[in-house]
C-alpha cells in the first residue's frame, strides 16, 4: 500500500497530504509558509520501497531538494538550477550552507514535489545532480 508522510516546517506530520494543499505551500503561499526558518521532509512508502525528499528553502532563490531512496544501487540526487552558480554558497532558512545553483524556483520545485508525492521518484521535469559530480568548492549540506 502506498502512502506519504509530510514533516512540515511547523505543526504535526501530515499523512497523505493532498496535492492542492501542497501546491498552496509550495507555490501560492511560498514566502508566508516557509519564512519561519525551518525545512521539511517528505517520505514515500510503497511495498518494500521507500524514498525521502528533503526540502530546504532560501526565500530569494527558492527550494533545494535532496532525493534519496531505499534502492542501494541508486545514488542520492540534488536539485540543480545553474551549474555556473555552484560555487556561490548561500544559507537556507534552516541554516544549511548550500550552493545557490542547487536552488530551484517554486514552480519547478512544485513539479518535482508533485512527482515525488505521486510516484516516489525524482521528476524528469527538473535537472538533478549527484553529490559525487559536484565541484570541490560546492556545498550541499
Amino acid at each position: 500500500m502506498k502512502y506519504t508522510e509530510f514533516y512540515p516546517p511547523t505543526g504535526k506530520t501530515i499523512k497523505n497530504i493532498d496535492i492542492q494543499t501542497m501546491h498552496k505551500y509550495i507555490v501560492e503561499n511560498f514566502k508566508e509558509y516557509w519564512s519561519d526558518g525551518q525545512g521539511a521532509e517528505i517520505h514515500y512508502f510503497e511495498d518494500d520501497f521507500s524514498a525521502t525528499l528533503s526540502v530546504s528553502v532560501n526565500l530569494n532563490y527558492g527550494f533545494y531538494l535532496n532525493y534519496s531512496n531505499s534502492n542501494i544501487d541508486e545514488a542520492e540526487k540534488l536539485s540543480l538550477s545553474d551549474i555556473n552558480r555552484i560555487e556561490d554558497i548561500i544559507e537556507s532558512t534552516d541554516g544549511l550552507e548550500v550552493s545557490s545553483g542547487l536552488f530551484i524556483p517554486p514552480v519547478s520545485a512544485w513539479e518535482a514535489i508533485r512527482t515525488f508525492l505521486e510516484k516516489g521518484k525524482p521528476s524528469q521535469k527538473i535537472q538533478w545532480i549527484e553529490p559525487d559530480n559536484l565541484p570541490e568548492n560546492s556545498r550541499f549540506y
